[in-house]
């Protein structure tokens, strides 16, 4: 026989209710709850530290619950979901942040922690922000709840929303100026929500048809419905009293005439309310302002129905600041344009963008500036320093010497002035420049990618050499492995017998791989480009042509 006993409530069915008086016993609760939902609704309740949570039989109750709140000995008490998304704490997010940075830079900080959050592409190292990933999980929060009916938390979340100074937006919340409004009653995790907003600067798309959203406008705070009288704060009371917050309340209690609205608000001034709906009309399009005089159309629109939200269009909020040549920060990418529209990859590098965009204001794209001329510059070839074939470590050393974050003996020199700044090949002193590109003995070197580029159909420059891409990562990390053979006294330090024995070891091995999945033509294609470095003989073998 199979078991007929009524399976637990889940946690969507709870409530967390916080009374006015540790007195105030779980009973005194119950029968509360039990007036606004019907006392049949409750399953049982318990008391948790100065709480009382309370479960019902369905959570559309829970719904019902939150939206009216409850009376306990005359005070009004909000109630809560016991299901609801916590913001987690700065501290304990920065702390996690900083251990990030300590593993990845080994406790040496070469450029600012904002660099490394930027994308590859952008000269940075994609490395996680912890706190603009919170932020783009809050965006796309915004988003589900504006344009996408489907989560069932939805009308939960709308139900919280409402909470916020008791104007009953939920939607509406996202078309105010949030620098006016107060949040007092709004759950912190929805307070993360609309600040996460504030990093968009939101426009209105223009000539979008009207639609029944139109009823729904709020009054207040909106720049879409600019009104001079509603600056009021006294007049927004009123309104606000008389349960007139929306432009459907406005048009339908002052369909006939304006004594309902007057005498709801006790307005007295006639001559006030109907300066009010002269203004608010006046700020409509000529469209929008026949949509909303239609009799039939305000008869159509129920308060609380689903209603397609308006387009939105975002752009970072970046206030004063202005992209200039040479910085590293740029906001060309990515592309926004409308926010129902907005990947969430696209979202978190805006909020990595304007989150720390204080930190980045400044950067200069490179440590080369000053030696290449402002108008050499890496952007555009940032993805290149890691595209393959060039392998990690290569691809690391690339990128760290475009930033500078290379211990030349002139940086060690400012720790340790007994260690000298001198180069260990020559007398001169070691900048990055030097160890890199002036240094006398890297001709001999210079002289072969001359010769190797000439034969690839290019032409040498030190700034391709610098800032380019795959053929030159080999040649970069042959120059440091042999200063670091120099400094440690151990290994060759021949740059070109050193470069050439790379390419060999890096040569066999693709090939090798290459033949033995069958395909050797694609490995012509990417290594033996015009027979420089290498060709496939006719029998199938490698022939290394240096």
């Amino acid at each position: 026989m199979a078991s007929t006993e009524t399976p637990p409530p889940s946690i969507r069915q709870g409530v967390r209710i916080v009374p006015p008086d540790g007195s105030v016993s779980v009973e005194e609760v119950l029968l509360a709850v039990g007036e606004q939902v019907g006392h049949d609704k409750l399953c049982y309740a318990s008391r948790m530290n100065k709480a009382v949570v309370v479960f019902l039989k369905d959570e559309a109750h829970v719904h019902q619950l939150i939206e009216s709140s409850v009376f306990i000995r005359d005070l009004f008490v909000q109630v809560s979901p016991l299901l609801t998304a916590l913001t987690p704490p700065r501290g304990l997010v920065e702390d996690i942040q900083r251990a990030i940075l300590e593993f990845f830079w080994s406790g040496k900080h070469w450029v600012r922690a904002a660099v490394l959050y930027l994308p590859v592409a952008e000269g940075g190292q994609g490395l996680i922000n912890i706190q603009s990933k919170i932020a783009s999980f809050r965006l796309r929060t915004a988003q589900k709840l504006l344009y996408n009916c489907g989560p069932g938390w939805c009308d939960t979340g709308r139900l919280l929303l409402r909470k916020a100074g008791r104007l009953g937006y939920d939607k509406q919340l996202f078309l105010l100026r949030l620098g006016d409004v107060d949040f007092t009653g709004l759950t912190s995790f929805y307070s993360s929500v609309l600040q996460a907003w504030q990093i968009f600067l939101v426009a209105r798309v223009e000539n979008e048809t009207p639609g029944m959203w139109l009823f729904e406008e709020p009054l207040f705070f909106n720049n879409f419905i600019r009104a001079q009288t509603l600056l009021s704060a006294s007049l927004r009371v009123s309104l606000r009293e008389a349960g007139c917050t929306k432009l459907g309340h406005l048009i339908r209690m002052t369909a006939g005439s304006v004594d309902t609205l007057r005498e709801r608000s006790n307005i007295t001034s006639k001559r006030l309310i109907s300066r009010v709906v002269e203004e608010v009309c006046a700020a409509l399009t000529p469209s929008h302002r026949a949509f909303v005089k239609s009799t039939a159309l305000c008869d159509q629109w129920s308060e609380g129905g689903e209603y397609s939200f308006p387009s939105l269009s975002i752009t970072p909020a970046v206030g004063e600041w202005q992209e200039g040549g040479g910085q590293l920060l740029s906001f060309s990418t990515p592309h926004l344009d409308k926010f129902q529209d907005a990947g969430k990859k696209e979202v978190y590098q805006s909020c990595v963008k304007v989150l720390n965009l204080r930190s980045l204001a400044g950067t200069n794209e490179s440590r080369w500036a000053g030696f290449f001329g402002p108008d050499i510059s890496p952007k555009g070839s940032w993805r290149s320093l890691y595209k393959l074939p060039v392998e990690k470590r290569a691809a690391d050393l690339q990128w760290r010497i475009v930033h500078g974050a290379i211990a030349t003996n002139r940086y060690r020199a400012h720790m340790d002035p007994e260690l000298g700044e001198g180069c260990v090949f020559c007398s001169q002193a070691e900048t990055l420049e030097h160890l890199f590109v002036c240094c006398p003995r890297l001709e001999v070197l210079f002289d072969l990618l001359k010769k190797w580029f000439q034969g690839l159909g290019e032409s040498f420059s030190f700034d391709l050499f610098i800032f380019g891409p795959k053929y030159c990562a080999k040649t970069k990390l042959a120059i440091w492995l042999t200063r670091r053979n120099r400094t440690q006294g151990d290994g060759s330090v021949q740059l070109v017998p050193v470069l050439e024995g790379l390419l060999k070891a890096r040569l066999r091995v693709e090939y090798s791989y290459y033949h033995m999945m069958d395909k050797t033509q694609a490995f012509s294609r990417i290594w033996a480009v015009g027979g420089v470095l290498c060709s496939v003989g006719e029998h199938g073998e490698l022939i290394v042509n240096f």
